[in-house]
């Protein structure tokens, strides 16, 4: 261990010989810090008892993350529960707490904020600690920290100490030299056994020990203190700062793990002394809801574990009421709500009315009764019209009936009901579109029913996009724009319609760009048009949908002529070449028949040579005739075949 690290770790150790206190635990501890009364300071939450806390005359108790916290500034404030027994896990335990600096000097400074912690010798003591210091680099410390030390501290000299320490740097904290009055959360766990420790900051682990600290077996902690040191010289090292929802585990938490989120809530008045609560949580947890009005003491209401919430609050003031929640899953990690508020000072009424009387010299009443009791019964009253002679309903306002005795009645339907055809129908269950209510299948676009449309959008008015951008396409574009104002109107079915004739002319236009014919398929659209016009918008999307039928393929005539010039030219040299070898080679044998002036051959009289060559060369001039007949005959079938290809082919 460097000199640095030595000084601090004296330094740690002077502070802790002023230490006396005793514990073994695995119960949990909870600390709400709502006010100084027994279980709102400290409390075994499994059987509500509470602890006997210490507190010092300074600490106040103001505005915290959930409900009211402690405020520990000065020399003064501290708060400790003496001999805290098994509810302390010495062996494998955790502490998690919210904390809220004050004024932290950046440089130099000490402030302890929480340890538990026994005096097993005259010079040694187990402890438990998390305190801020300031930067000193004289001992180490190179940047505002928070130090986390655990272990078997021990001065002696036939002692050996066991302990250490996390520093974790909280720069962050800071604006320039000043610390910024923000809540953070603070986790610390750890294990004897494996002499394994974590350190958390707001629900980041930023530093972590392994087999490197003990405490002696059976160790029991004799003081859990929360902000200050006692020492010989008093109190000391104030933490100023505000501390609120610290927790004793018996395990090791994971502090990084989710906590519960908190969503849905409703606040419902139920009358001018009660309103309900309503929210949900994301996983099943244990909730719990603390209330109040403007300088009022805190009220708490405890929910069992469940994912979905509602409680009510009774006997409450006619004034304007805040709340808070937390929820606690079953790691006992726990998530809050900011704070919200309802309005009791003037109480909403909700009335539940019955039927409308008859109309009595122009005016009908009815009884009303206030639900949330914020006003007596009382008599509502409307103007009206007397009765007028009917023989039907015909002759009757909508809103009227023509009754038995032939006058027409206004119609005053029940809650739940809605007048339709001079009478009172239960309220629509469906779709209500054009006056009245739609329960078949179909989508309701600007008050126009559109029966077989699940939607008020046309998928297909998006192809149409994409295909009148790459055709280029006029009609296409027209018909676009048709598509979109009758979908906008409500007229699903003529848009529908609109579009894929407009698909259609546009997949027409890429068509001819490819060379082929489109001279039909224009026919086919213009059919299409026709039976729009005629408002039969399914048969005009059904002919829009056959025009590939009119697309024909022409042939590339400039191809097939230079296909046919050099099938030609090719046949017409071969002709010539063989022509011309058949030539050179009856040269060259008649020269090699005349290269002597001997006899050749048996023939001594060179004239009798000459004539049986010359009836030699018969042969083969009719050989060169049939060949010449064999290639006519060729090309004459080429030409024919590219005649036949000529012919146009119907698109498919």
């Amino acid at each position: 261990m460097d000199g640095k690290r030595i000084t601090l770790a004296l330094l740690l150790g002077f502070i802790a010989i002023a230490l006396s206190q005793t514990a073994l635990g695995a119960v949990k501890i909870y600390c709400a810090f709502d006010s100084a009364n027994s279980t709102e300071l400290c409390e075994k939450p499994d059987t509500h008892t509470a602890f006997s806390v210490d507190k010092g005359a300074g600490v106040e108790f103001k505005a915290g993350v959930f409900g009211n916290s402690a405020e520990i500034e000065s020399d003064n404030d501290f708060l400790a529960i003496q001999n805290p027994g098994t509810s302390f896990p010495s062996n494998a335990g955790s502490v998690g707490f919210w904390v809220k600096p004050l004024n932290w000097s950046k440089n130099g400074s000490n402030n302890l904020l929480f340890y538990a912690n026994k005096q097993s010798t005259a010079t040694a003591v187990e402890n438990i600690r998390i305190h801020y210091s300031g930067t000193d680099s004289s001992i180490g410390i190179n940047s505002p920290s928070l130090t986390f030390s655990i272990g078997h501290i021990a001065w002696g000299e036939n002692e050996t100490p066991d302990y250490n320490f996390m520093l974790v740097d909280i720069s962050d904290w800071f604006d320039g030299d000043t610390i910024r009055s923000e809540w953070h959360y603070l986790g610390f766990s750890w294990n004897a056994g494996s002499g394994s420790a974590k350190a958390f900051v707001d629900s980041v682990k930023k530093s972590e020990l392994s087999g490197q600290f003990s405490f002696p077996e059976s160790t029991q902690f004799s003081e859990m203190r929360i902000g200050t040191f006692s020492s010989s010289a008093g109190v000391i090292f104030p933490a100023k700062a505000l501390f609120d929802e610290l927790r004793i585990y018996d395990s090791e938490i994971d502090f990084t793990a989710s906590k519960p989120g908190i969503t849905g809530i409703s606040e419902t008045i139920l009358s001018s002394s009660s309103a309900k609560i309503s929210f949900s949580t994301s996983v099943a947890a244990e909730a719990e809801i603390k209330y109040w009005f403007a300088n009022s003491s805190f009220n708490s209401k405890k929910l069992s574990s469940a994912t979905a919430h509602s409680t009510t609050l009774d006997s409450l003031e006619t004034k304007t009421y805040y709340y808070a929640i937390s929820a606690c899953n079953s790691s006992g990690l726990c998530g809050y709500t900011s704070i919200r508020s309802f309005n009791l000072a003037t109480c909403t009424p909700l009335p539940t009315c019955g039927a409308w009387g008859a109309c009595v010299n122009g005016t009908q009443k009815r009884l009303c009764t206030d639900s949330r009791n914020c006003v007596a019964d009382y008599n509502g009253t409307q103007n009206c019209t007397p009765a007028r002679e009917c023989s039907s309903n015909s002759q009757c306002a909508a809103s009227e009936k023509c009754t038995s005795t032939g006058n027409c009645e206004a119609l005053s339907c029940y809650t739940g009901e809605r007048i339709e055809n001079h009478a009172c129908v239960p309220t629509c269950t469906g779709i209500e579109c054009e006056g009245s209510c739609r329960t078949d299948a179909g989508a309701c676009c600007a008050d126009k029913w559109n029966a077989g449309f699940e939607s008020c959008t046309i998928a297909s008015i998006s192809t149409l996009e994409g295909l009148a951008q790459d055709s280029n396409s006029s009609q296409a574009a027209e018909f676009l724009e048709k598509a979109k104002t009758s979908q906008t109107a409500g007229l699903l079915e003529k848009a529908s319609a609109e579009a894929e004739i407009g698909i259609s002319y546009a997949r027409t236009e890429l068509a001819k760009k490819q060379g082929k014919k489109v001279d039909k398929a224009l026919e086919i659209l213009l059919n299409a048009e026709g039976r729009l016009t005629d408002a039969n918008y399914s048969g005009a999307a059904a002919i829009a949908k056959t025009y590939n039928a009119g697309i024909e393929e022409y042939q590339d005539f400039t191809m097939i002529a230079i296909a046919a010039i050099i099938i030609i030219a090719a046949l017409g040299i071969t002709a010539f070449l063989l022509l011309k070898k058949r030539s050179q080679g009856a040269g060259k044998k008649q020269a090699r028949e005349y290269s002597s002036d001997m006899v050749v051959g048996e023939f001594e009289n060179p004239s009798l040579l000459q004539e049986e060559t010359q009836g030699k060369k018969q042969p083969g001039k009719e050989k060169s005739r049939n060949k010449e007949e064999e290639i006519l005959e060729k090309l004459k079938e080429s030409l024919a075949n590219l005649e036949e290809k000529k012919q146009p082919k119907r698109g498919r």
